[in-house]
């Protein structure tokens, strides 16, 4: 009975951590996700970001 019960104790332990450790990465990911932007191509567009010449 004593082993069920720290069995017990220790798995409430890891769904404790596992948890508090998901909540934390999931705030850490949501700070740091990047944004995008949508830019719609037209005709004549070019992907060259250098100097306007």
């Amino acid at each position: 009975m004593k082993k069920l019960k720290n069995v017990l104790i220790d798995s409430i332990f890891i769904l404790i951590m596992f948890v508090t450790f998901n909540i934390l990465i999931t705030k850490y990911v949501a700070k740091t996700e990047l944004k995008s932007k949508e830019y719609i191509v037209k005709s004549g567009n070019t992907i060259f970001m250098g100097n306007n010449e």
